[in-house]
């Protein structure tokens, strides 16, 4: 139990590797030549699937059963050679959690619908990863341990950092000094955002610095910008890329007010790591600039906005007919009292359009469609092609009305034509099985197991539209959410049709 961050499923990842190791090693040291069974690990998501889905139904033409997951999974850890833990990653409660009560027990016994009665093989154990135990009943809190992670002293950011860096010094060798300026910016900084900053977006610090992390990976690892051949300077672009990163990264969540002060707060210690920021001036905006490699200086986001202002067809210029008649050389007075009726006819008279041929283009496009950019849905693009480069999924916030669908839709009509796009919009009554039908129309089998892109396209990216609202269960959880939140977890999911995982 512990909050999002805290290292839940890293700790059961090294602890699995860990057991496997102690295997091994005491298989050596008895010079027994039967090799040992690595400790496997299967992650499932109880609220990204049903009830049926989890522990089987009967079918109600047929009468005859159909297994789910977790009996499945059962038998098989009773065939198989090794150690199996079952992880329920999720929220716990009562709804599907008290069928695994017999099983927890000293019993060991799983029971299901269909009467069947499963002994609990030994060399499987049952694991629940959750932030919250609020909602479980004290049937199933009594039949397990409690490991709880606390949120200390911010160790998780060092951790974060320190796995990021070790990670990318191995194609980048100037990543040890990275490693050390995101520390020291990080200890400083998340405690001015949480007292001195309004959050647009509740965040979390482990979030925030893997962001950091992210967007800068994302730039290093471009193999345009970053080729080798001149270090010094890929040196420079590199500290500047990460300058752009800590910035966005630790402030893209705060309201306006919030990011104007992080940047008053962050120029004098960037400054100190990074020349060129010294060169912007004292009152410089950090959130209104962005990387220019090819002048290896800071460059206003303004300077990407290309004024374009096309002429106004006659279609929607909405003529007024009293400076219609001063041009056509008639008396204008009385050209007001007509009626709308009367002005059609007139229109019809002079071979001109009418209300009924009325039409809001512009340039032949539609006025709905045209989307005019500005600094802040620049800046979204610059970071959704670092982001979407590496493989990673962006999130964004905003109240109704802030132009989020509209600037992504503008993006997405902007990608090349080898990368596709599907697009789904949630609602109240949205359930796990629309996303796992959109996923399913979206890509094609690429094996028995996995799905991928189809051949005409090397990428999908797919847009999920108001995301918040699917309704809730009884215990306040978005199914949806949590399918989405599983499918980013681990690259996958469970298709219940052959109750099988697809990566």
């Amino acid at each position: 139990v512990g909050a999002p961050g805290t290292g839940k499923t890293s700790c059961i990842s090294v602890l699995a590797a860990a057991a496997t190791e102690a295997q091994e090693s005491e298989r050596q040291r008895l010079s027994t030549g039967k090799g040992c069974a690595p400790t496997r690990i299967v992650r499932i998501s109880p609220k990204a699937l049903d009830l049926a889905a989890l522990f089987g139904e009967a079918n109600e033409a047929t009468n005859e059963w159909a297994d789910g997951l977790i009996g499945l999974e059962v038998r098989r850890a009773a065939q198989e050679p090794g150690r199996k833990w079952l992880v329920f990653d999720g929220p716990v409660d009562a709804s599907w959690a008290e069928n695994l009560n017999s099983a927890l027990d000293d019993n060991q016994v799983l029971c299901l619908a269909s009467g069947e009665r499963t002994k609990i093989s030994p060399a499987l154990t049952f694991m629940f990863e959750t932030d919250s135990a609020a909602s479980a009943s004290p049937a199933t809190i009594s039949r397990c341990g409690i490991v709880f992670f606390e949120n200390k002293e911010r160790r998780e950011v060092e951790a974060v950092v320190h796995s990021w860096a070790q990670h990318l010094e191995r194609k980048f060798p100037q990543a040890s000094n990275l490693r050390r300026w995101t520390l020291e910016i990080c200890r400083e900084a998340l405690p001015f955002i949480e007292k001195e900053c309004t959050e647009a977006v509740p965040s979390l610090d482990a979030t925030l610095v893997s962001t950091v992390c992210n967007l800068t990976s994302a730039c290093l690892l471009d193999e345009r910008i970053f080729s080798g051949e001149d270090e010094q300077r890929e040196a420079l672009l590199a500290a500047m890329f990460w300058t752009s990163a800590v910035v966005w990264g630790l402030g893209g969540h705060l309201a306006e007010e919030g990011r104007a002060k992080l940047s008053r707060f962050l120029l004098p210690r960037l400054r100190a790591k990074c020349a060129e920021v010294g060169e912007l001036g004292e009152n410089v905006d950090l959130f209104a600039v962005y990387v220019h490699p090819e002048s290896l200086s800071f460059a206003p986001l303004s300077s990407l906005l290309t004024p374009r202002l096309p002429p106004t067809p006659r279609s929607i210029s909405g003529k007024d007919n009293r400076s219609e008649a001063a041009r056509e050389g008639e008396e204008g007075d009385d050209a007001g009292e007509e009626t709308s009726e009367q002005r059609d006819e007139e229109a019809r008279r002079r071979g001109r359009p009418t209300r009924e041929g009325f039409k809001w283009e512009i340039c032949g496009q539609s006025l709905y469609e045209i989307f005019i950019p500005t600094e802040q849905t620049v800046a979204e693009k610059i970071f959704l092609d670092q982001l979407f480069s590496v493989n990673k999924s962006c999130f964004l916030c905003g109240e109704t009305g802030a132009g989020k669908t509209a600037s992504v839709s503008a993006y997405l009509r902007e990608l090349p034509h080898e990368v596709g796009s599907t697009t789904l919009r949630l609602t109240g009554k949205t359930r796990s099985s629309a996303l796992q039908a959109l996923l399913q129309r979206s890509l094609v089998r690429n094996g028995r197991a996995s799905l991928g892109p189809p051949a005409d396209r090397t990428q999908v990216l797919l847009l999920l539209d108001d995301v918040n609202m699917p309704s809730p269960d009884f215990c306040g959880e978005q199914r949806p959410l949590e399918f989405l939140r599983y499918l980013l977890d681990t690259g996958g999911f469970y298709d219940p049709e052959p109750l099988a995982f697809k990566s």
